[in-house]
């Protein structure tokens, strides 16, 4: 579990439990505080109500793609790789922002190996104008040629290290 021991998180935790306690659920500001919460806790350590806070978000405010992007990079982040790709897969759909969604998912497959899926993903994201030139160079992969129009490259592709 990752511990972080720091007087910020602890004080940015306390405004937030203050300002979570006093705010109407419906409110703008209901969704910026609880995702400073969720964030303090995963700093310090708490993954588990991190993702709670989280996971309640998404039914307060659905189409908030901020929301979900912080739900799977968390799930991430807590060692659960299957449940970050659902929930980038569940936000990419009900927000309608593909870019950001597809950025992660191709780093989330290429973190369990499956580098087919990866390379499609990642070809998926630069179409919807994402930078995906780390993850790229990863793949072993220069970039798609000039006019393609799917990603069809059938060069060898190195898997993860460790793999």
């Amino acid at each position: 579990m990752l511990q972080v021991s720091s007087p910020n998180f602890s004080r940015a935790l306390a405004e937030v439990n203050y300002t979570r306690r006093t705010s109407n659920p419906s409110e703008y500001m209901w969704t910026e505080y609880s995702l400073r919460y969720a964030r303090a806790n995963e700093g310090l350590g708490d993954l588990k109500e991190a993702l709670k806070t989280l996971a309640d978000l998404t039914s307060t405010d659905p189409k908030n793609p901020e929301v979900w992007l912080a739900l799977g990079q968390t799930y991430q982040r807590a060692g659960k790789l299957d449940e970050a790709i659902a929930a980038m897969e569940d936000g990419m759909r009900r927000t309608g922002a593909p870019g950001p969604f597809l950025f992660w998912l191709a780093r989330y497959w290429y973190e369990k190996g499956d580098i087919a899926k990866a390379t499609d993903l990642t070809f998926q994201a630069e179409k919807a104008g994402m930078k995906m030139d780390s993850l790229r160079e990863k793949l072993g992969q220069p970039g798609p040629p000039p006019g393609a129009s799917s990603p069809s490259f059938t060069r060898s592709i190195p898997a993860p290290a460790g793999r």
